[in-house]
């Protein structure tokens, strides 16, 4: 098999996320992963990065790939995982940036060819994230006359800080010698002693200087790590804030639409895409659209919640306020989905019983 067959089948088990074929094949034919480079340059590892697979991710680590090689945008693997975590990733950040960051943590402010780092990558989405709850805040205060609170206090620090590197001193320490008269052999034995003691206060020096730097690169270490999963808490809770404040919108547009639509003075045909579906494609997104504001825990309130909407969504029902408005070619698909959310909330009644 060439070089160009090999290359190509462990790019594509990567690429696919095929850990145990890929294990089982660089095996079989004792690749060496650590040299493979693809087209543009890029490392099994940036291919494992920019598609999220953190299993073959830190399996190409165990196997020494490189994470400080570039490819020929001058991108690590790095930037290509904050990137991945821009375009909706949820889990990129402890999957894939956290472990990349602990096993080489210079690679944080390395330049590619835009002169962008994965330092400044991860700033930018912290700063975008937060202009987006902003936006949503003040697209809040203009639909219902009230502002939302929001984070006002947050904190513009540098997303990280690295630890300035330690240098050893040492001080030479001399024995005065012996001012009374020795002879030959005497002098060169306590020349060799001094020496030795010398040698040895050194070394113990110098293995204690060891021991305190090591024990202050782990304090370092905890603390760069714990930083790192502050940041991601307060990322995550601003994720689903904003997520949140979607679905509390598009149920507000939701109530609206059917208030329009199933008014009984109403008397326009029906398409499909005219009806004021939760949500469009997704059954079980369109239901934590409905439930999104409704406290769970009062369940005098929710069970009420529920059952309004079942009267709204029953077939019967609905075909009593709109028969003669739907159109024939629509009418089967729209039954069809009036039946599917009738049952899911014949369900969520069932299961509060």
């Amino acid at each position: 098999m060439t070089d160009r067959k090999i290359t190509d089948k462990v790019e594509g088990y990567v690429k696919d996320n095929k850990l145990s074929k890929l294990k089982s094949y660089v095996k079989k034919h004792h690749i060496d992963l650590a040299g493979v480079r693809l087209a543009k340059d890029q490392t099994l590892l940036h291919v494992a990065c920019s598609r999220g697979h953190d299993d073959c991710m830190r399996y190409l680590l165990k196997k020494h790939v490189d994470p400080l090689l570039c490819d020929a945008d001058g991108n690590l693997p790095l930037h290509l995982a904050v990137h991945n975590g821009s375009c909706g990733n949820e889990h990129a950040y402890t999957d894939l940036v956290l472990p990349l960051i602990k096993k080489c943590p210079s690679s944080l402010d390395v330049q590619n060819n835009r002169g962008m780092t994965p330092r400044t990558l991860l700033e930018g989405l912290k700063h975008r994230l937060q202009r987006e709850e902003d936006n949503q805040q003040r697209d809040n205060f203009h639909t219902n006359s009230h502002p939302e609170s929001g984070d006002a206090d947050w904190n513009e620090r540098l997303f990280f800080e690295m630890s300035a590197d330690f240098e050893d001193r040492y001080e030479a320490d001399y024995y005065s010698a012996y001012t009374e008269r020795e002879s030959y052999d005497d002098w060169a034995e306590q020349i060799a002693r001094e020496k030795y003691l010398q040698h040895q206060k050194r070394h113990v020096d110098h293995e204690g200087q060891k021991a305190k730097r090591r024990k202050l690169e782990e304090e370092k270490q905890k603390e760069f790590t714990k930083k790192l999963e502050q940041e991601h808490k307060e990322y995550m809770e601003l994720r689903s804030k904003k997520n949140k404040n979607v679905m509390v919108q598009k149920k507000t547009e939701y109530e609206k639409e059917c208030q329009r639509i199933f008014n009984t003075d109403a008397d326009f045909p029906l398409r499909y895409k005219d009806l004021p579906w939760p949500d469009k494609t997704d059954m079980q997104k369109g239901i934590e659209i409905l439930l999104v504001d409704v406290d769970k825990a009062d369940i005098v309130a929710y069970r009420k919640y529920l059952k309004e909407q079942q009267v709204r969504w029953h077939p019967d029902r609905f075909l009593q306020k709109c028969r003669t408005r739907l159109k024939d070619k629509d009418r089967d698909k729209i039954m069809e989905r009036v039946k599917e959310i009738s049952q899911a909330l014949n369900k969520l009644i069932d299961d509060g019983k």
